[in-house]
């Protein structure tokens, strides 16, 4: 069997996972099952892990753990995954693996005390958070989860001095939601500490940066002190100008958390820092707000999600 073809069709795999191609990635996985190759576990497992299949998705890493417990991205993918779903102690366990076959123990301890740090032990994680990497991006989570571990015990400057850190890193590998929990952790120790007003003004700035970071949203709302009995969940649609000639229309939709209509629009103008002059609008008010799981997780008034950005339709028709 031609291992050069072998491994070209594993990259190819591996590219066409990175550009969300998960059909073509399903089918390289079996070419690769075909010729014994153990690539294809780690590539079907995380393309089926994306498509939302995440219990095929473990059980194809656990094969592939079993099979060939020396390709230890297996390992680090199935502990990934076990956490991911609140699997704690297997997860644990498969980093521990991840490291007994010859992994990378830094990163496989990196991982082990995130495992900790979702479950609410962060003691437990800043003990595992004792050797600094120097790779940027482990670095950054690293001091990411070190701060978070440190603000829960109490220890805030500390914890601050550990994200402000983590800040002044610029690699593009570093992963934008763990950017946000960064920033997160930052503004949750300066509000510990005193400084609430600012605080408030840069978890403003954190949701106008990304509208659809649900937790962002929730912290600003929380260090406000804003009601959380009373609320209704509001679709928002708001139409405007289009620079396309092809168009005739383009709309804007938003979650808005209120207490009453009348209060979504002046919400969606703070996030967005503008303000709104409409042609057209549309408040209706969800019904069924467990339809959108992360909007009936929403405690706290003035939470805006801006869920399906710019939406084009021909000849002015929502189709």
């Amino acid at each position: 069997m031609d291992r050069e073809e072998t491994q070209r069709l594993a990259d190819e795999g591996f590219a066409e996972l990175e550009d969300g191609n998960y059909d073509r990635v399903l089918e390289i996985a079996d070419e690769l099952e075909a010729r014994r190759y153990s690539a294809n576990f780690e590539l079907r497992g995380r393309a089926l892990a994306a498509l939302g299949r995440t219990d095929e998705a473990i059980a194809t890493l656990q094969n592939g753990a079993e099979r060939a417990p020396a390709a230890t991205s297996i390992w680090h993918w199935l502990g990934t995954l076990l956490s991911d779903v609140d699997r704690y102690d297997e997860a644990i366990a498969a980093f521990d693996s991840e490291t007994q076959h010859g992994g990378e123990a830094s990163s496989a301890k990196l991982n082990k005390a995130i495992v900790e740090a979702r479950r609410g032990d962060f003691k437990a994680s800043l003990l595992l958070l004792d050797e600094r990497p120097t790779f940027e991006p482990e670095l950054f989570a690293w001091l990411t989860y070190r701060s978070d571990a440190l603000r829960h015990l109490g220890q805030l400057e500390e914890a601050l001095a550990a994200s402000e850190e983590a800040l002044l890193l610029t690699s593009d590998d570093i992963d934008p939601g763990m950017a946000s929990l960064t920033q997160r952790s930052r503004i949750e120790s300066l509000a510990g500490l005193g400084q609430v007003d600012r605080a408030q003004t840069e978890a403003l700035a954190l949701v106008r940066l990304n509208t659809s970071d649900f937790e962002a949203n929730e912290l600003l709302c929380r260090l406000r002190g804003q009601p959380a009995e009373g609320l209704k969940c509001f679709n928002v649609l708001i139409k405007g100008e289009t620079i396309d000639p092809a168009f005739e229309a383009a709309y804007t939709s938003y979650l808005v958390m209120e207490e009453d209509p009348e209060k979504t629009l002046s919400r969606i103008a703070e996030v967005e820092g503008r303000v709104l002059r409409p042609a057209s609008l549309i408040i209706e008010e969800c019904e069924d707000v467990t339809s959108e799981p992360e909007c009936a997780s929403y405690k706290y008034a003035g939470v805006v999600w801006r869920y399906s950005g710019y939406i084009f339709y021909g000849e002015d028709e929502r189709a």
